[in-house]
């Protein structure tokens, strides 16, 4: 199996996830395979900038523009109003859309994708 791309799902928006991911891109910038992240742009942007973890994302919608050695991200709606808040059901459509997203691209392309 040829594996070229890790696919991250942010999944719940308000979790710690994005300090986490947000500490380890920061320290680390050389990939053997091209990252791709699935969750809202803004609301990790902004959650990065808060907590003061800012590294490029590279905005994409087709995984196949993913670039090595950068963080790549594709976007799904999602409208906030805090950037911290406490974990609810609200966000279960947005995580939801994040997984639908994430299993179609590796439903086409399933040789190529880790999740």
């Amino acid at each position: 199996m040829n594996i070229e791309y890790i696919l991250i799902i942010l999944g719940e928006p308000y979790s710690t996830f994005s300090e986490i991911i947000g500490k380890y891109f920061r320290k680390f910038s050389n990939f053997k395979k091209k990252i791709i992240l699935v969750g809202n742009k803004n609301l990790l942007s902004d959650q990065l900038n808060e907590l003061n973890l800012k590294f490029k994302i590279n905005e994409i919608e087709d995984y196949s523009k993913a670039k090595k050695n950068i963080v790549n991200l594709i976007n799904i709606d999602f409208k906030y109003k805090k950037i911290f808040s406490s974990i609810s059901v609200d966000s279960n459509k947005y995580i939801e859309n994040c997984f639908k997203k994430a299993l179609e691209i590796i439903n086409k392309n399933n040789n190529k994708f880790i999740l």
